[in-house]
């Protein structure tokens, strides 16, 4: 997982990742000098080594999302002067026949959040992928989960969609791979 999100200062830029295996995110600050010693922050929830799904940061460089299919959905603040991240949110907690986060994307006013998502159903042994949208990101958590909504879903009998992609194009719309 790697995102990158403007310093405050307009100028300088800060590259964050996860390290896998622990709950440590760093925020590498690269300025016209060169790379600096990274800011360590603590998220309290452990992704494993090969945790699949996106890290992105608003637009507006004030959030921070992490996808961890099979683990859940985090949402964080992120300060872009200091580089640390904090205040997480479990908007989704895989696990049982819960939603399976992969993609993610802000929108350009950083107000929403776009989730892509499956879901297997063993008795029926039916795939379900979504894509949905989530406000109020700056209430507690269980405000912004109940402000879900479902803007697309489809149902498959094999796996195809579950790591659909979502990105925010040039024209301020979001855009999400389809598998065909």
């Amino acid at each position: 997982k790697i995102t990158s999100v403007n310093h405050c200062n307009g100028k300088d830029v800060w590259v964050i990742t996860h390290r896998g295996g622990s709950d440590e995110y760093y925020a590498y600050l690269v300025t016209g000098t060169g790379i600096q010693p990274p800011v360590i922050s603590h998220s309290g929830r452990t992704a494993p080594f090969g945790s699949i799904g996106y890290l992105k940061a608003s637009p507006d460089g004030s959030r921070l999302a992490a996808a961890q299919w099979g683990i859940g959905l985090d949402l964080f603040d992120f300060n872009s002067v200091t580089g640390t991240i904090t205040n997480r949110k479990a908007v989704i907690n895989a696990g049982g026949n819960s939603a399976l986060p992969y993609g993610l994307e802000f929108s350009p006013n950083s107000k929403l959040l776009y989730v892509s998502s499956s879901k297997y159903n063993p008795v029926s042994g039916i795939y379900r992928y979504d894509i949905s949208q989530y406000n109020n990101l700056d209430a507690p958590v269980a405000t912004i989960i109940s402000s879900r909504t479902e803007l697309d879903a489809d149902s498959m009998a094999f796996i195809t969609n579950s790591f659909s992609a979502i990105q925010l194009g040039p024209d301020g719309k979001a855009y999400m791979t389809l598998f065909a």
